[in-house]
């Protein structure tokens, strides 16, 4: 993989827009041709990719190992309901397009229902999880309007004190569709772990 947002410009700018506030965006990466793909708009040609965010500490300072712990269960326990929140996925995806748009986009797009593919833990040493999700929207940009299915391999990871968010994702083609996300997240993953273990 490339590190696509430093090989284009426009393409970080969206992937800053659409970080979180609670986050910090860190990287994109992405092969070679889903990259191609971005430049020329091609759809099915512009995947996989994944995005690295670093969330920003709160005012109670760094997270514990302990409050990682808390966030996890927290979010294995409310999952079905996080997916099924229609109106919530929509604001998000509002939010995200106003940023967009902020820097002179014309991105809009409609929810058209998420569905909950699971929880999967890639580390051995570090704590983390990560949910799968399928996401279909209706996206209209530059005067036309598509139809998008997407899989989604979210992960939040606890390394020295501070949180990273990553994200893969891919088009929905394909069988098992969920296969190229989740071995792009665990290699991802097992890298980072590799590089920056438990106290150092």
């Amino acid at each position: 993989m490339v590190a696509a947002c430093d090989l284009d410009r426009a393409l970080r700018q969206r992937a800053v827009a659409l970080t979180p506030t609670s986050s910090e965006f860190v990287t994109c990466m992405a092969t070679p041709g889903a990259l191609e793909g971005m430049r020329k708009h091609v759809r099915l040609e512009a995947y996989p990719m994944l995005a690295v965010v670093l969330v920003r500490e709160t005012s109670g300072g760094r997270l514990t190992a302990a409050e990682f712990a808390q966030v996890s269960d927290l979010v294995k326990k409310r999952s079905n309901s996080i997916v099924a929140d229609q109106r919530a996925s929509q604001a998000q995806l509002d939010k995200q397009d106003a940023a967009i748009a902020a820097n002179g986009g014309t991105l809009r797009r409609k929810s058209e229902g998420h569905e909950f593919g699971g929880f999967f833990e890639f580390t051995k040493a570090l704590p983390s999880f990560t949910y799968l999700t399928t996401r279909r929207t209706t996206e209209t940009e530059a005067g036309a309007t598509e139809k998008v299915c997407e899989v989604v391999a979210a992960s939040s990871m606890w390394a020295h004190g501070r949180m990273f968010g990553v994200i893969a994702i891919d088009h929905c083609v394909g069988s098992p569709p969920y296969e190229r996300v989740k071995s792009l997240t665990k290699t991802w993953l097992s890298t980072f772990e590799s590089i920056n273990p438990p106290g150092k």
